[in-house]
């Protein structure tokens, strides 16, 4: 095998790939979750995903498309939290009328909470402030 015909392989290899790449958009999360799995079972779709980062994720609703990346109907009845490094198997109940669809988990990392205590007073602020009555 020549050099030219193994640069063209590697050509239409590579670009195979990228026509795989477009060919499945549209499916997955719009955040950092992992879709291991998207089944319809009956009048439901199955969902496992792992949340990778490190921060909890908050899943908010489900988007799903025909397979030319038009949207067929979006539904936010989902709330789901997902805490990080972890699994979870969550059922959307829909009846999808085609074989083929994508779908888009919306979702979000949740805000990272932080405690600040209020300052303490001293004592002759509190003396101060009983006698102005705050």
């Amino acid at each position: 095998m020549g050099v030219n015909t193994m640069k063209k392989i590697l050509i239409i290899l590579f670009l195979s790939l990228i026509s795989f790449e477009n060919a499945i958009a549209g499916k997955g999360a719009s955040c950092a979750l992992e879709v291991d799995v998207a089944q319809q079972d009956g009048n439901s779709v199955r969902f496992e995903v792992y949340n990778p980062s490190d921060t909890t994720i908050i899943i908010t609703g489900v988007k799903y498309y025909y397979t030319d990346d038009s949207l067929w109907r979006e539904y936010s009845d989902v709330y789901k939290s997902v805490s990080y490094k972890r699994n979870l198997t969550f059922y959307h109940s829909v009846k999808i009328p085609m074989d083929k669809w994508r779908y888009i988990i919306v979702c979000s990392a949740k805000a990272k909470r932080t405690f600040t205590p209020p300052k303490k007073k001293s004592g002759s602020q509190k003396l101060l402030d009983k006698i102005l009555g705050n």
